[in-house]
């Protein structure tokens, strides 16, 4: 009988098969749908300009990593009819992608936490990373631009901040970024 319990106990507390399993390749699309969706409608009067769809691939052991190739002010580059690109365009493109970097990496944050709290089956302890590389045309001035930043934190704290268990600033102690 106490052995019948202990096995009934075991049972109750032994994690599903569900709850085993890695994260599906449709369970990373919807996210990577997600995330294009929020890149699109960014902003309807001055849009970004997105490269592709948004891929994601689950690391076993590490987490789930999400990437996107973005140009974070649309501009028309050289054509036939415009063969080149004055020094005040060039500034103007400048001084627009310095002023809409902050937004851009806040946006990244809620991307973060909004793809964390749809992974149920990406462990707590593993990490969600996203990274945006950030395309530039070959005229552009780039100093002082990121090419490329990168988001991470453990899944559990960006759950705890999507289900209001933490609040935002929690997320600053817990989120690596790096901009190169």
């Amino acid at each position: 009988m106490r052995l019948a319990l202990a096995a009934l106990l075991m049972m109750a507390w032994a994690p599903l098969e569900a709850q085993r399993a890695l994260p599906s390749r449709g369970e990373l699309a919807a996210v990577e749908e997600s995330m294009y969706n929020k890149l699109r409608r960014y902003d309807i009067n001055a849009p970004l300009d997105v490269l592709g769809l948004p891929r994601g691939i689950y690391l076993p052991g590490y987490g789930a990593v999400f990437t996107a190739e973005v140009n974070i002010v649309q501009v028309a580059g050289v054509s036939p009819f415009r063969p080149e690109i004055g020094p005040d365009e060039v500034a103007r493109v400048k001084a627009a992608k310095l002023k809409r970097l902050p937004a851009v990496r806040d946006m990244m944050r809620q991307m973060l936490v909004d793809g964390a709290a749809s992974l149920d089956r990406v462990p707590a302890n593993e990490q969600v990373v996203l990274g945006f590389v950030l395309v530039h045309h070959s005229w552009e001035d780039r100093k002082g631009l990121p090419q490329m930043i990168t988001m991470q934190a453990p899944k559990q704290a960006l759950v705890n901040v999507a289900t209001k268990r933490a609040g935002a600033d929690t997320l600053a102690n817990v989120l690596r970024v790096r901009e190169e």
